[in-house]
């Protein structure tokens, strides 16, 4: 039944196209419209297990281009990496970008969490998605990655409350008028839309000012910009009690609790800890906040497990700013011990204007190969890689096509503990090639 709310959304008995609805948020926001009594279809430009799971949920998607749909669709949403030459936008009678859906159907929820950050977003999401389904809470969250104990990142347990990443590129975050909004950290990136790191503070103040409440810590408050939201919570602490355990001390002004967390890092912690002080704003108590992390089960590739190769647990993660390697490395070294680590740069943009901070971030490896950029949304070549290999201090570092990757994977005889495949892109697809065990 489409609630009270849903009734004022003016796409309700509409027919939408989503071209690009391959993409992880895309996949989501064709679920709700269609929750909410639209008719859809949707395209992407290759088959994937998301069109999969879509077809067989009901919904009409596929690979490849027919302008026939958006031609017959009131409404055609796009995602931002999809041109606008592009056969089916050039031939839709009406047209939204992806953040500018959400932001329509995010004014139509009495409550808007929105979680904002260059590191954590999904994380954060996705922890306070398992807290929220165990209070029972009537939400529907809107993640950026794939919930394991859900296989999309979609889940609706009613209309209340919108749980929502909000991305920065482009300042797509701005489109949104949070009731609470969360910014997990700031540090540059984007270099293709942010000329400076200035740029990006001050896109971070004026989204803290779209914000009812804010959630950020005093550190991260020092790094955005000027802003006017006055309701600002930012007495989040979390602590490690037992490593051992994974056992952690959460503390803010309400109170301090224990919590047992089920995935491994410091930053995963601090993710939870914002996820938490979130809840206990939403009314959650302490102990569904227990069962909620006990509860969760991860988003895919964060820090997901792919199965065994040679004895050695194969990991993939979504890190692809320095920051976020670099922790994910330290953290798997202190748990594994040695690593052999595959990394897809994800972009030129980003490669070209971090080049520093990406010679310096994969001192946790012991193996570093890399393979060809995932070029995503821009065109380029892969010469800043040269660049890149001589500078990065690991002792033993290849710059290798990703079959020749595979090839080396399975050829190596030297023993690692953990091998890791990182990056946004699609550097995943090589467990595939790998005999890999349970």
């Amino acid at each position: 039944m489409i609630g009270i709310y849903w009734c004022m959304l003016d796409f309700c008995h509409q027919t939408i196209h989503f071209v690009g609805v391959g993409g992880v948020s895309m996949s989501a926001l064709i679920r709700l419209a269609k929750d909410h009594g639209a008719t859809v279809s949707g395209s992407d430009q290759h088959d994937s297990p998301v069109l999969d799971r879509l077809r067989q949920e009901g919904y009409r998607v596929y690979a490849g281009v027919d302008p026939s749909f958006a031609e017959r669709a009131d409404l055609t949403v796009y995602t931002g990496a999809i041109p606008l030459t592009h056969p089916e936008i050039e031939r839709a009678k009406r047209l939204m970008e992806r953040s500018e859906f959400l932001a329509l159907c995010a004014r139509s929820f009495p409550t808007v969490v929105a979680v904002a950050g260059t590191h954590g977003k999904t994380t954060c999401c996705a922890f306070l998605t398992s807290i929220l389904k165990e209070a029972g809470l009537p939400f529907t969250a809107h993640v950026g990655g794939v919930l394991q104990d859900v296989g999309s990142g979609y889940f609706r347990l009613g209309y209340d409350i919108l749980v929502t990443e909000a991305c920065e590129y482009r300042a797509h975050f701005l489109s949104l008028k949070p009731t609470v909004g969360v910014i997990s950290s700031v540090e540059y990136d984007h270099p293709d839309y942010y000329r400076t790191p200035q740029e990006l503070r001050e896109a971070f103040g004026r989204f803290a000012s779209n914000c009812n409440a804010l959630v950020a810590t005093k550190k991260v408050q020092a790094c955005i910009g000027e802003h006017e939201c006055k309701c600002i919570y930012d007495d989040m602490s979390i602590r490690e009690i037992d490593r051992e355990s994974n056992k952690w001390e959460y503390r803010d002004t309400c109170g301090d609790m224990e919590v047992t967390l089920p995935v491994w890092g410091d930053f995963n912690a601090y993710d939870a800890g914002l996820a938490i002080r979130v809840a206990r704003l939403l009314g959650v108590g302490s102990e569904e906040i227990r069962r909620g992390i006990a509860a969760y089960r991860g988003a895919a590739r964060r820090q997901q497990r792919l199965g065994t190769l040679h004895g050695a647990p194969v990991l993939t993660d979504y890190a692809h700013h320095p920051t976020e390697i670099a922790s994910l490395l330290s953290a798997a070294k202190e748990r594994y011990g040695r690593l052999c680590v595959v990394f897809q740069p994800h972009t030129y943009s980003r490669t070209r204007g971090l080049l520093d901070e990406f010679a310096t971030c994969f001192e946790g490896a012991d193996t570093l190969l890399i393979i060809p950029t995932y070029a995503a949304r821009e065109t380029g070549d892969d010469g800043i890689l040269d660049r890149l290999i001589e500078r990065i201090t690991v002792e033993e570092k290849l710059l290798l096509p990703k079959q020749k990757a595979v090839e080396y994977l399975l050829d190596s005889t030297r023993k690692y503990d953990a091998y890791l495949l990182v990056g946004a892109g699609d550097v995943d697809t090589i467990a595939a090639k790998l005999p890999l065990g349970d």
